[in-house]
Parts: C-alpha cells; structure tokens; sequence
C-alpha cells in the first residue's frame, strides 16, 4: 500500500502518458505585458501601480497547462518573494477563458485567497474572511480536490482550511495576480519538494472516495458472498475448501427455508449440484496438480480423459502442454547430468519424437518464435541458469495450469471465468473508462487495492486434492 501511495503522489504531478500538466506560467496568457514580467515559474510586477486594488493595476496569468482531471488531487505553491509595495497577490485558481485583467477570484469561474486582506474571492470584487494575510517568505499552499469538489489552502505548511465548496468546472488552471510594484512570486508545480505533505492529503482523498463506495447501496443479495466463494473456489480447482463453503451454503439454505424466507432454492445451487460440481473441481484439481509437479504427458492423458477431445477443439492448448513437456525434459536431463553428444537411446528418442510433435503443433508465427525458444534450451549446459531460464520457473506450470484449467471448463460448456473474476474485472473496466473520461475520483480507487486490503494474496504452491 506504501508504495502505491508513492506512485500515486507521483500521478498527481505526472500523469501517466500526459504532458497536459502544469509545469510553468503561460507567457502567452500575459495580456498586460507591460504590467508582468513572466519567466518560466517566476512572475514580477513591473508596472507603476496606482494601489487601491484597481482592476487597472491588476494582472494575473495562467500556467502552460490545464490540471489533469484524471488526478484527482492536485497540490501546487506559491512563494513569495517580495510583497511589493502593497502586497496585493492573489493565488487560486480559474478556467481558460477567465479575464486575466483582474485578480484570481474576482471574476465568474475564478477562485483566489488574497495576501493583503486574508479575505477568499470567488466570482466578485467582494471578499469573505478567511485566513491570515501572506507576504514575503510565505509559501501558499493551493489543493484541488476532486473527490470533495473543493479548494483548500495552505500557508508554510499549514492548513487553513476548506476556503471553496462546489467547485464543478472541468478544466482549471493554477493563477497567480500581482497589483502593485515589486511584487514578486516564484511557483512549484512539484518540481521542488512541497511544505505539505501531499502523500496525506492522496491517503485521505482516497479514503473518501472509498467511503463513498461502501455506502452506495446495494440490492439485497442473500448468500452472494457464500455464492460467489463457492463459485470462484470450485472453479479454480479448491475443492476441499469449496466443500466447506458448500456446507455453510446448505445451513444458510436450511436457515432461509425454516424462517419463510423469500429466497428461492433457484438462487442457489442445490446439494446434489454441489456434490457434482465438488467431483469436477476435484478431478481437474488432481489434473491440475500434475502440472504443478512437472507431470505434463500423465496430465494431458488425464485431461483428454476427463474432456474428451479437450485438445483437438484448442489446440493453442496442445502446443503450451507440449512445449511444457519438452521443457520438462530438458530440466530432467540437465538434473541427471545427461550429455547431449554421443548418448542415445530411448532418452534421445523420446525427446525426438516430442520435439516433432512440438514442431507439428506450431500453427503461426507467435508459435513458432516460443518453439524456437524452448528449442534453444537444448544447447546450454545449465539452461534453469541461461537467458532463457524463465521458461523453467515454477510461475510458467503456474500459468499452464490456469490455462489447461479453463480449456476444461470451455470443453465442458462451462464458463471457464468464475463470477468474482468477472466482478473484479468489471471494476478495474470501470475505473479504467472513469480516467478515460477524465473522473478524477476513480484515480485514486483501485479494484486491487480493495482485494488487497481484504484478501491476503497467496500464491499456488498446490492446490486442494
């Protein structure tokens, strides 16, 4: 979770595969060029200045780039170098196409917190108390939270607190406006280290968006969760689990029955149902653990007998388990110390004859380049320790397993994907179309991060026989 939180302050300043981020002022956004001198990330009032806060005498300017909506937290600071004559500096925040000829805040769709008065503006010349006043040597703090819709504001690292509620607009720009002369700003858009800590501000953002998940209701499902257990174990081959599972099942069941329940038996699997279920995931369970184990000619001759026809109608199916087992192969020579050169025999001619079966089950490109690998094996003395020794993990039975698994359940008419996969799968679909449409709420939820923090992740070893 720590170091999800770190790549997450970091999507805050720099968004995946965008450019669109603030990163310095906009020189073409200076409308009164004669007033403001803009370079890069530092702004001077340079003009004669009347005083009085005149919108005259007033000058702002935007940075380069919009915030990025996908954010959905984002955190920029002020310095201020000197407070000039006045210290008529306004910080906040305004669309693209506010009047940059008046202070942040004082026109529709522009929200600023004031140095001189302390006073907050949004949309009016007509401030409202807010915070203390700011000047030189201050550094002010500036958050969008989208998650909340609102705008807050710190000061040398100190929160001052919510200063704008609602605020709905979809592009916003970081703005900074002087008054009077001498005045003098210096922006960070992350490219320094903030006063704040942003991390905090992410955690707490995230815990909202999360908050406001757990309390969208729900119809009520009785037994989903037993369901959905069920379900998801007997797919992937737990069989001993799924039994307890199952047992819980058929109390909540017996439970529904006895108190008049309106839940009907056609919701919820029946005994006899379980038991047959039980019997598959405990046959592919023991077909699948043949794998784990390195046994891949024993597994396919288990699963065509389970499944008849199983790697005819797949046969990507048959290439995997055959470039398994002449992966096998060479792992057993190589641990019995066998030379290549010279030896013959049986060895040499079963590894013939599956290396033409192999060959022969190759169908296209793709295929042909994993053959070529797996081939490549042959020639070195310690291939687990060679470029190629990732073919000879454990991870690589793993993945087999799972795919000899689902050819199965597909071969059987069944859905080779359990209703909790699919559930999870909507989510992250979900989340991946709310940062497509720029919500910046769904940047900070993760459908994995809500597994992770419920489910404790295992791997698998073996499996339930």
């Amino acid at each position: 979770m720590v170091n999800n939180l770190v790549r997450r302050v970091t999507h805050v300043f720099d968004v995946a595969g965008s450019s669109r981020r603030p990163s310095t002022w906009n020189p073409k956004d200076n409308v009164k060029a004669d007033l403001l001198e803009v370079s890069d990330r530092r702004i001077r009032y340079k003009g004669a200045g009347a005083g009085g806060g005149t919108d005259s005498d007033a000058a702002a300017v935007r940075s380069d780039q919009p915030i990025p909506t996908e954010c959905g937290v984002y955190y920029f600071e002020v310095e201020v170098i000197n407070q000039g004559r006045d210290g008529f500096i306004g910080v906040g925040l305004c669309t693209g196409s506010v009047n940059l000829g008046r202070l942040p805040g004082w026109e529709q769709h522009s929200y600023g917190y004031h140095g001189d008065d302390g006073q907050r503006f949004q949309g009016s010349g007509k401030g409202m108390p807010f915070g203390p006043k700011y000047g030189a040597g201050d550094v002010v703090g500036c958050c969008l939270d989208m998650t909340a819709s609102t705008v807050s504001y710190y000061v040398n690292g100190v929160e001052i607190g919510v200063a704008f509620e609602n605020v709905r607009e979809t592009e916003l720009f970081p703005t900074v406006g002087l008054n009077t002369p001498g005045e003098e700003v210096v922006v960070n858009f992350g490219q320094d280290p903030f006063k704040v800590d942003v991390s905090e501000l992410l955690r707490k953002a995230k815990q909202r968006s999360m908050q406001q998940i757990e309390r969208t209701p729900v119809p009520n499902m009785q037994g989903a969760g037993l369901k959905l257990a069920l379900d998801y174990l007997l797919h992937h081959g737990y069989p001993d689990t799924a039994a307890a599972v199952g047992k819980d099942l058929e109390d909540w069941i017996g439970a529904c029955e006895s108190a008049n329940s309106s839940a009907s038996n056609k919701q919820v699997p029946t005994a006899s149902t379980i038991v047959e279920q039980l019997d598959s995931a405990r046959r592919r369970a023991a077909i699948r653990q043949m794998v784990m184990e390195g046994k891949i000619e024993e597994a396919s001759r288990a699963a065509e007998a389970y499944v008849p026809g199983v790697f005819a109608e797949q046969p990507s199916i048959q290439f995997q388990m055959h470039c398994q087992q002449l992966v096998e192969s060479v792992r057993e020579r190589h641990n019995h110390n066998v030379e290549r050169a010279g030896s013959a025999g049986g060895d040499d001619d079963d590894t013939l004859a599956l290396m033409q079966a192999v060959s022969e089950s190759a169908r296209d490109a793709s295929q042909q380049e994993t053959l070529q690998e797996v081939l490549s094996l042959l020639v070195f003395n310690d291939p687990a320790n060679s470029p190629l020794g990732y073919l000879m993990t454990t991870d690589r039975r793993v993945e087999l397993a799972e795919s000899l698994n689902k050819a199965m359940l597909a071969q059987k008419g069944e859905s080779h994907t359990s209703a909790l996969d699919l559930i999870h799968r909507q989510a992250v679909v979900s989340l991946e179309w709310g940062l497509q449409e720029h919500i910046g709420t769904v940047s900070l939820v993760e459908a994995q991060d809500a597994f992770r923090d419920r489910i404790e992740v295992f791997s698998y070893p073996t499996f339930d026989t």
